[in-house]
């Protein structure tokens, strides 16, 4: 019997080899998850199904792959629309907040999705959206602590434990967070390492700035000197890192800023004159993403619920016509975290949901 895999010549004409997957079918899978919407329930009892099905997609795909006869172009063609078809269902998922109802699906969604994709951010913040429960941190640990861990979705998998890392992971990122780590994955690796690092702990300070130099040196981009310099002000101080990196030419000013600022604000305690609060109203306003993440961290879990009040100017919450309007830009943020913000804007109650 010849191989289906073979080129066989017949008549003068070549019969190229058959697919267990056509483009045909994952066009049709993209038709199904386009009319979703129009289902009653949005479609939450036909998500599964449909990741199954685009599982399988991509497991016959890397099964034709395999074979040495393949064609890769059409391989590739087809590649594409499969993890076309996974981002558009997983950003479906999370433009109808439906994560609530189908993170099982999502958990296997990212499971049978090849690891380079970018399909992995969205999949990712669906499956965290549900908050830190066991289910949610057991899906990231068991991936930074597997043999496959790599790619967009190890990325991923870290930044999302840059919120409250499990003590845990500290020796499993700890090559991650040094020079010799790949900078795409140092830079969160590193925030985490610090985190989990004492104050003052020379080694990890070390550590740390030689992970530091060496991002300046790569310049890879992905914010990867930025997060390096976070975990480097989670235990030096300001004065460490002005003397260390002022005449670095090669560092931006902005990142240098941002380490002594945030050095700053991981040291200050309240006392008589000045608090946390304070620091937190003064330079809240030029703060960038990464440090405002950490404020709100602080704020929610320390129920520091005044600082939402209007006298901070912080502009987090306002009231709407249908109840408390929680701001874009953290509304995810407090979700991932797993808490819930209710209230009015003048009585603001933080709630820990039960995990």
């Amino acid at each position: 019997m010849l191989n289906k895999n073979i080129f066989i010549c017949l008549l003068g004409f070549i019969i190229m080899p058959s697919f267990a997957v056509t483009l045909e079918d994952i066009s049709n899978l993209k038709t199904r998850i386009n009319l979703l919407v129009q289902e009653n329930d949005k479609g939450i009892r036909n998500i599964p199904p449909l990741v199954l099905e685009l599982n399988q997609a991509e497991a016959d795909l890397l099964a034709e792959a395999s074979q040495p006869a393949s064609n890769s172009e059409n391989l590739a063609l087809l590649e594409q629309a499969i993890l076309e078809a996974k981002l558009g269902l997983s950003n479906y998922v999370y433009n109808q907040k439906l994560y609530l109802d189908v993170q099982n699906a999502m958990i296997s969604l990212g499971e049978g999705t090849n690891k380079n994709a970018m399909a992995h951010k969205s999949i990712t913040l669906n499956i965290s959206l549900l908050g830190p429960t066991t289910k949610t941190v057991n899906y990231m640990v068991n991936y930074l602590n597997s043999d496959e861990a790599g790619g967009l979705k190890l990325r991923e998998v870290l930044m999302y434990l840059t919120h409250n890392p499990p003590v845990s992971i500290k020796s499993r990122i700890s090559f991650l967070a040094s020079e010799k780590g790949h900078p795409i994955f140092r830079g969160p690796a590193s925030w985490i390492f610090g985190q989990l690092s004492a104050k003052d702990d020379d080694e990890a300070i070390a550590q740390l700035t030689k992970a530091l130099e060496q991002s300046i040196v790569d310049n890879y981009g992905f914010d990867t000197i930025k997060l390096n310099m976070l975990g480097l002000a989670e235990i030096a101080s300001h004065d460490y890192i002005q003397a260390k990196f002022i005449n670095n030419i090669y560092l931006d000013e902005s990142i240098l800023n941002l380490g002594k600022r945030y050095a700053n604000y991981i040291r200050q305690v309240d006392t008589a004159d000045y608090s946390k609060a304070h620091l937190i109203k003064q330079t809240f306003s030029i703060m960038g993403a990464y440090e405002r993440d950490e404020v709100i961290n602080y704020m929610l879990s320390e129920n520091e619920y005044s600082l939402f009040l209007p006298y901070y100017k912080l502009n987090l919450i306002r009231d709407g016509d249908k109840g408390l309007i929680i701001d874009p830009m953290i509304a995810d943020l407090v979700k991932i975290l797993g808490y819930t913000i209710t209230g009015t804007s003048d009585n603001p109650i933080i709630t820990k949901q039960v995990q």
